[in-house]
């Protein structure tokens, strides 16, 4: 998509779909975009506006109807064993298909659960969610997954950032101690003594 197809799509998508994105999500999806097709895009945005089973836009669900518009304009590649487009853990359209999607999800063996942990770490979706089941079970079925990558992990939290985390609540405490001693310092000049003197 060209930055013109890009804006197209959102306007179109703020019309089929009038929620409130998170900045960080729109970041994730506006990276993107670029290497969608745009005509196969507005088609997975009605495809996904008619089925509308969940509140709000996830781009996860949005993924899948995009997939299944390459086998309506004709597009037979594949990237993994599945065809492509394939409904990521028996998708069933309504309430349901969250609880077979964890289901599903809780019947791939351990060992591949813990691969999952170890490969998707870095990929942008929290370990236990449902972007990740699908994540999971997409990558074990032998789904095209690439698509589910996000430029960068908002839920992890790195080294250096928990250090900077630390500094900056270690700063924040000094700070509140030394107003809290101008403030006590103030008071004792307030109430006619000397905040200098040592006790003795």
């Amino acid at each position: 998509m060209e930055p013109t197809d890009i804006r197209r799509w959102h306007e179109r998508r703020e019309a089929l779909f009038p929620t409130k994105i998170p900045y960080t999500a729109l970041s994730a999806i506006n990276a993107q975009l670029p290497r969608l097709e745009i005509e196969r895009a507005m088609r997975a945005l009605d495809s996904y506006a008619q089925q509308r089973p969940y509140k709000g836009f996830y781009w996860l669900r949005y993924m899948v109807h995009y997939e299944r518009a390459a086998a309506d304009m004709g597009d037979a590649r594949t990237l993994g064993t599945a065809p492509r487009g394939a409904p990521p853990a028996e998708e069933t359209g309504d309430i349901d298909a969250e609880r077979a999607e964890r289901e599903r999800y809780e019947s791939l063996p351990d060992a591949f659960r813990a691969d999952c942990a170890r490969r998707f770490a870095e990929w942008g979706w929290p370990a236990g969610s449902r972007a990740w089941r699908l994540l999971c079970i997409d990558a074990y079925d032998g789904r095209e997954i690439e698509r589910y990558r996000r430029a960068t992990n908002i839920f992890t939290e790195t080294d250096q950032r928990k250090q900077e985390l630390a500094e900056r609540a270690e700063y924040m405490q000094r700070r509140g101690f030394l107003e809290l001693i101008t403030q006590l310092r103030h008071e004792i000049v307030l109430l006619g003594g000397k905040p200098d003197v040592v006790a003795r």
